[in-house]
């Protein structure tokens, strides 16, 4: 069953590919964007569970190797080891190659096409996938970043749906940064 849910996410995977590259022959720069940072999104939720699934697997052999007469200080370990994972799991991602070569080309994309929303939204994506204890210090600045960005869309923004709708991401990011006289 674990096999057949691979390959699911491996086909959909696949097909989100498909997608990125017709987006690329579109030439709608806006699109290209958007397509990319779902295909990244799509990637690390992928590789996140292909990550738990080993994780589980190692974990689930281990249980089996331990003596049948101390069970809970078997689980009590397993348990602890299972957490270390995340961590693990998550600095892979971080640090992956193929998510960062399909952001980079988004961020390349809308820096050459000056579409200011779609630079704040890769900030925003990069900032995403910081951990919190792997470097604090960035992720604010990719956060201030993409509002001093969104704040120049929105000058140049005339339809007022789409000025209130950045008015509420500003407001938002505003509030992940503790400011909340501004926001």
């Amino acid at each position: 069953r674990r096999y057949a849910e691979r390959e699911k996410w491996w086909d959909a995977w696949e097909a989100i590919r498909r997608g990125v590259a017709e987006a690329e022959a579109s030439h709608h720069p806006e699109t290209r964007v958007h397509t990319l940072l779902l295909a990244i999104g799509i990637l690390r939720d992928l590789k996140r569970r292909v990550g738990w699934q080993r994780a589980d697997q190692i974990i689930l052999k281990k249980m089996k190797a331990q003596p049948a007469d101390r069970p809970r200080d078997a689980i009590s370990k397993l348990s602890k080891e299972r957490d270390g994972y995340h961590s693990t799991i998550e600095a892979e991602l971080a640090d992956d190659e193929e998510i960062d070569s399909l952001r980079a080309l988004a961020r390349n994309i809308a820096r050459q096409e000056d579409l200011l929303e779609c630079q704040a939204n890769v900030l925003l994506e990069t900032a995403h996938c910081l951990r919190e204890p792997h470097d604090p210090p960035s992720k604010q600045t990719q956060i201030k970043e993409a509002l001093e960005l969104l704040k120049a869309q929105l000058q140049r923004t005339q339809s007022s749906r789409h000025r209130g709708d950045l008015m509420g991401r500003i407001s938002t990011l505003y509030g992940q940064l503790g400011q909340q006289a501004d926001a």
